[in-house]
């Protein structure tokens, strides 16, 4: 049996797509080498390649805006975080780490989903005061009241957080995909005749998929 790298050289060959307006897309970088030997296979003599790229790679290079460190983007989260801090155990940069990665990660989520922020903290919300309405008889517990703290914080530590990338004029990985998702032109600015293969993927998120 063939792997998906051959077939999809074969299908760049039968098709004769042109090389030079083509971009192959793959998700990992380990893939590139792979998709590179599988070309000259299936050509049978030395060639100019086509650009073969991740697609992490091929989406920051739509994007003039530079992408924050993944350390200053933690230091600008904890930032926002003292100034308006969860009542419970983070005290200090250190223990806030790893929940800061974590709310992070979060964030990236949402703009990669295409998540309209505003619905969705809105429906967290209405969550929230279910939850509040269901132990109204009870004393919350300690794991209670830090889930019901970290919902009430999370729409204004995102958008505090979106500010301040405006200000420095930086971004993340999931606004770039958000932003590339949302004005697609963006992918043909540079060559109107580039044309793309996608290969490798089973799981793309909403902006991958736009």
């Amino acid at each position: 049996m063939k792997s998906f790298v051959a077939n999809t050289a074969t299908y760049i060959i039968d098709n004769e797509l042109p090389f030079e307006h083509l971009t192959i897309v793959l998700p990992s970088q380990r893939m590139t080498a792979y998709m590179q030997r599988a070309l000259f296979e299936a050509v049978g003599k030395p060639i100019l390649l086509p650009r073969i790229v991740t697609i992490d790679t091929w989406i920051q290079g739509l994007i003039d805006t530079p992408m924050i460190d993944k350390t200053e983007a933690l230091f600008e989260l904890y930032r926002v975080f003292q100034k308006n801090p969860i009542e419970y155990e983070i005290t200090t940069f250190d223990a806030f780490i790893s929940w800061g990665q974590l709310l992070l990660s979060d964030f990236d989520e949402i703009d990669r989903y295409l998540v309209a922020p505003d619905q969705l903290f809105k429906n967290l919300k209405d969550v929230r005061e279910i939850e509040n309405w269901s132990f109204n008889s009870t004393e919350l517990s300690e794991g209670q009241k830090k889930f019901m703290a970290f919902w009430d914080k999370l729409g204004p530590y995102y958008y505090a957080f979106s500010k301040i990338l405006a200000e420095k004029e930086a971004t993340t990985k999931g606004k770039i995909y958000r932003k590339v998702a949302e004005n697609i032109d963006l992918v043909f600015q540079k060559n109107k005749q580039e044309q793309f293969v996608f290969a490798g993927f089973n799981a793309l998120s909403e902006a991958e998929l736009s």
